[in-house]
């Protein structure tokens, strides 16, 4: 039998065993407690920072509205003043808050290439029409040998790339002496066929033969313009780069599939097609414009052509177009007798220049001087009107002239009757448009006359492909915040050839991380907003 003392022991056993369940129990709580908690702050912070992300984003693409609304009413800016403004381009706040974490602001910056330098970073929007539109190559007035040559002096261009581009654009399956078509693309795994058609975007040439991203982008792994630590280090880290100090931008500063600019007068109305077949309507629509003697003489061009030196006009000299019709069938338009079809195309607004033509007013044949002589007062005086009525189309749009003001020696050279010398006395004496905020260039090619670097000749001939215009352009918009992250970036094209301006291409380059300093991204006192 047990004494009272044994029951005394067992009581006491029994108590040190609840305690350590008890102190299980409650480490258990408390853990799940912590655990919980720990799960909240988590999913809390995901949940911030899911939507500060939105709001970067949101803000990134408040920056593209800003740059689009500031190209469809530019409140009589230049285009320095929209490549390079800090004021209205640089950390605008779109959704201001108490605290500067909760700041949002919208950056637009813009690339814009140096001939021997690294790309210069703008606050603003570059436009594209400085590049080779890639596009626009097969519809010039050009040669199989002038189109390839066009695209031979771009760094890194081989004959073989040139005709495999070539071969990719065009419509047929025929094969250039250097090209590719479909019978080389069905033997790579997988297999594809060639578009045969316009691109889409730029980065479609990397399915061409023979295209790498290293001659697409060159060393500019992240696209931000400047040159980045892994971007010289040699074969150190990614992109393999040669250390040289020079950031290598790849073609995507000479190339471009989107460039045009608008056959619009300020007003918004269509130019004048001094092409229009009804050369009767023709002669209507320019006397509304112009007076009788410019209207005449615009018409009788048409007729007639130029009349060369020695001879004359009625011999057929010029750009035939189809003939006209029977003069039973003319109408009567200051003093002539105007077929109601031409017979000569105008190419060049500056083949009315300085030229005479031959016509029969009332019944006198008579000899017509242009309104337009070919003096150094000409280009600045009278023939900016001529620009700005008259096109050549009855298009909304010209596509891919290349700016004679924006682009590189390379896009330049390769152009037909541009020589080495000619190349170079341009880029030399061209105006600072994209740096000198009081620029105020010409919406022609007329300054190229005016300091007699070409004459009035090679003007006809080389404003086929140059222009000093442009209406796609093309920016980086960063949305951010003034203190913290996460950064959005974001990359667009905008045409304000179209009525409003559209978007033609948007992409998210925020993979790519925010690519600039933070100080980009920060407002400078001094400058409002």
């Amino acid at each position: 039998m047990k004494s009272l003392r044994d029951w005394k022991n067992i009581h006491h056993t029994r108590d040190g065993v609840v305690l350590p369940i008890v102190l299980f129990v409650i480490v258990m709580l408390s853990l799940a407690a912590y655990s919980f908690t720990d799960t909240s702050v988590s999913e809390r912070e995901a949940t911030e920072m899911y939507r500060r992300g939105v709001r970067a984003r949101l803000a990134a693409e408040s920056g593209l509205e800003l740059a689009r609304a500031w190209l469809i009413d530019p409140q009589d800016l230049t285009l320095a003043e929209l490549s390079s403004n800090e004021a209205i381009f640089r950390a605008v706040p779109t959704s201001p808050a108490a605290t500067l974490r909760g700041t949002s602001r919208a950056t637009v910056l813009s690339l814009v290439p140096q001939q021997y330098d690294d790309p210069l970073v703008l606050f603003g929007v570059s436009n594209e029409s400085g590049k080779i539109n890639l596009n626009a190559i097969l519809d010039l007035r050009l040669t199989e040998e002038q189109r390839r040559d066009l695209l031979m002096p771009i760094p890194g261009m081989t004959i073989e790339i040139a005709d495999a581009i070539l071969d990719w654009l065009d419509p047929d399956s025929t094969l250039r002496e250097f090209g590719a078509e479909a019978e080389y693309y069905s033997t790579l795994s997988p297999s594809y066929a060639p578009k045969d058609s316009a691109i889409d975007v730029l980065d479609e040439l990397l399915l061409v033969r023979g295209v790498t991203p290293e001659l697409l982008y060159g060393e500019d792994l992240n696209l931000n313009g400047l040159l980045d630590p892994n971007e010289n280090d040699g074969d150190a880290s990614l992109p393999l780069d040669n250390a040289d100090g020079v950031l290598d931008t790849g073609w995507r500063f000479y190339f471009t599939v989107h460039s045009r600019e608008s056959n619009l007068r300020a007003d918004g109305s269509l130019r004048i097609n001094a092409n229009g077949s009804d050369l009767a309507t023709l002669y209507d629509e320019l006397i509304t414009e112009f007076d009788e003697d410019t209207a005449r003489f615009i018409v009788a061009f048409r007729m007639n052509g130029p009349r060369p030196e020695g001879g004359s006009s009625f011999g057929g000299f010029g750009r035939r177009g189809r003939g006209g019709n029977s003069d039973s069938e003319a109408a009567t338009r200051g003093g002539m007798q105007i077929p109601s079809r031409a017979r000569f195309r105008i190419r060049s607004l500056y083949e009315l220049a300085g030229i005479q033509v031959e016509a029969e007013v009332d019944g006198t044949r008579r000899t017509l001087e242009s309104p337009w002589p070919d003096e150094p007062g000409t280009w600045s005086s009278t023939f900016p009107e001529l620009v700005e009525i008259v096109g050549l189309s009855e298009d909304a749009y010209v596509e891919g002239r290349i700016n004679v003001n924006l682009a590189q020696r390379e896009s330049l050279i390769g152009i037909p009757e541009m020589t080495e010398e000619l190349t170079d006395a341009i880029i030399g004496n061209r105006p600072s448009v994209l740096l000198d905020t009081g620029s105020n260039v010409s919406p022609s090619l007329s300054w190229l006359l005016e300091q007699q670097l070409v004459d009035l000749e090679q003007m006809r001939e080389l404003d086929q492909f140059l222009t000093a215009g442009g209406g796609v352009y093309r920016l980086q918009s960063i949305g951010s915040f003034d203190v913290g992250g996460p950064v959005a970036r974001l990359e667009a094209l905008i045409d304000t050839t179209q009525v409003p301006a559209q978007y033609t291409f948007v992409r998210d380059l925020s993979d790519l991380g925010r690519g600039y300093p933070s100080d980009f991204f920060r407002p400078v006192e001094g400058i409002s907003q």
